[in-house]
């Protein structure tokens, strides 16, 4: 059976073929529609998280509090005001949004852009996440009864925790290793880089729309489309050294901002 190998970090994990195929072309295409219209999509996003939340918290409270009342009120006043309250809370949402993204993303550029590695994964722990990945696979394919599935995947959680707690070990030995001075750096960075998204967020909300789909949509057309090319075609479409990758990605993202706020620009806002 023809398998992908994906690496989180240094974490191998294998899937089947044709599974991973209807993935990556999926999380391609979300990618593509992030890039171009991402920044038209979040404020209604935002309306559609608060309709769902709200209706969940009115169906609980109604089950909770008001047993004798007839649900479907509570689960549609719920609604309207979750939906409302995500509307309105657009603009801090975005400053969270964008400050977060910021906040990783500015340290992890340095990192890759200054050459350096992150935390060594011993092959144990390697084997492990790739052990529990077959049998997650090899469940899912079988078709079990749902007990029988739910006992086996029960039984993965305590190698699978011993694997956790071994990339928790090798990333607090690499983070202890650092010198002083690189630490505070990366810890300043990221504060500075989370404040100045958030302000950017909270002055500026279409802006950290387009900046924050932008750049999703262009990591995740990265993760399907090029490694569906790398996979099928033997292409790779980013450069070969960590710069010129986290170059193209930076780059790409102001492509896609700039899309956005010109070409697909909502007309209310010309």
């Amino acid at each position: 059976m023809q398998t992908y190998d994906l690496r989180f970090g240094d974490v191998l994990i294998q899937m089947p073929w044709w599974w991973l195929d209807g993935l990556l072309i999926w999380l391609g295409l979300m990618g593509l529609i992030l890039f171009f219209f991402g920044r038209r999509m979040v404020r209604p996003m935002f309306a559609v998280v608060g309709l769902v939340g709200g209706a969940l918290f009115g169906l609980a409270a109604a089950k909770t509090f008001f047993a004798e009342w007839p649900a479907v009120a509570f689960v549609i006043i719920g609604a309207v005001v979750g939906a409302a309250l995500g509307f309105a809370l657009f603009r801090l949402g975005m400053g969270l949004l964008l400050g977060t993204l910021l906040a990783v993303a500015a340290p992890v550029g340095l990192l890759i852009a200054q050459g350096q590695t992150g935390p060594a994964i011993e092959e144990p722990i390697v084997q492990t996440y790739h052990t529990v990945a077959e049998a997650i696979v090899e469940t899912v394919q079988a078709d079990a009864d749902s007990n029988d599935a739910a006992l086996k995947l029960k039984s993965l959680s305590e190698p699978l925790q011993e694997g956790a707690d071994g990339v928790r070990a090798a990333a607090s030995e690499w983070w202890g290793a650092m010198e002083v001075s690189a630490r505070v750096t990366l810890v300043s960075l990221c504060g500075a880089a989370g404040i100045l998204g958030l302000v950017l967020g909270l002055i500026f909300p279409s802006f950290g729309a387009a900046i924050t789909t932008a750049m999703v949509g262009v990591l995740m057309m990265i993760g399907g489309i090029g490694r569906l090319t790398e996979t099928h075609l033997s292409m790779d479409i980013m450069p070969g050294t960590a710069r010129g990758m986290v170059v193209t990605v930076v780059a790409a993202t102001i492509i896609g901002a700039l899309i956005q706020w010109t070409i697909f620009r909502p007309r209310t806002d010309k």
